[in-house]
């Protein structure tokens, strides 16, 4: 009898193990922070990376929870996917047994500096064993004054969607920039060196797919003095 309850302990406390184990961790951990000094119009950038530990693919959902700070500041998340502004709506992204997709919350101060947190609720499509987590950044930013004429505020776009080539506005004295330009997976797609000497230049993306992409200018310390989100449009 002693045997068999022993047996029987034994088979509980194994599916216990099996039904606590999440199919996916978050790495380094479920909450980051930084700090940051930003000038005037360059972005806070945290990364949470998500791995699926499990034998299978999984189909992953996420909801924003909760975000404080100063009210000005305005936040992204994007997963492996897209990008998304803050908002209580459920997105989904896949990954395949083993992979490692990264999260990455993007914060636009608008030159107010200040401490903040953002939050997610994150789960397995599908599983009812309640294995959520909790990913959060803590974030820290203290805002500079902006280098030369150019700030977020002044680095205008037109037209915006964009079919071939774009025209940036508001550079009068501003020297030489170097114009970046990231898809939403923060990868770089385009990069160019232009004299900002006049008013406005002219930057060609005609060869990139149809997408959503961030604009960032730098100038010679190589340092973000503005930046703008920019639609591609057949």
């Amino acid at each position: 009898m002693k045997k068999t309850l022993l047996s029987i302990s034994c088979l509980l406390f194994s599916i216990a193990s099996v039904f606590s184990q999440a199919d996916f961790t978050l790495l380094p951990s479920d909450t980051v922070s930084f700090s940051q000094t930003l000038n005037s119009g360059d972005l806070a950038e945290g990364f949470i990376k998500v791995k699926n530990i499990s034998n299978s693919t999984k189909t992953i959902k996420w909801i924003c929870t909760d975000k404080t700070g100063p009210h000005d500041w305005e936040a992204n998340i994007c997963d492996i996917v897209n990008c998304y502004t803050f908002g209580y709506v459920i997105r989904t992204f896949t990954l395949n047994a083993g992979d490692t997709g990264t999260m990455r919350l993007d914060v636009d101060p608008y030159g107010v500096s200040g401490t903040g947190t953002l939050s997610l609720m994150m789960w397995v499509d599908g599983d009812s064993t309640g294995k959520v987590k909790y990913p959060s950044w803590n974030v820290d930013i203290t805002v500079i004054s902006g280098i030369g004429n150019v700030t977020a505020n002044t680095l205008k776009v037109f037209p915006n969607p964009v079919k071939q080539s774009f025209i940036v506005s508001g550079l009068e004295n501003a020297g030489n920039l170097s114009f970046e330009v990231y898809d939403m997976k923060g990868a770089a797609a385009k990069s160019e060196i232009k004299n900002a000497t006049n008013s406005t230049i002219e930057i060609s993306i005609e060869n990139l797919p149809v997408g959503t992409y961030l604009l960032k200018a730098f100038d010679e310390n190589n340092k973000v003095t503005g930046t703008a989100q920019l639609s591609k449009v057949e």
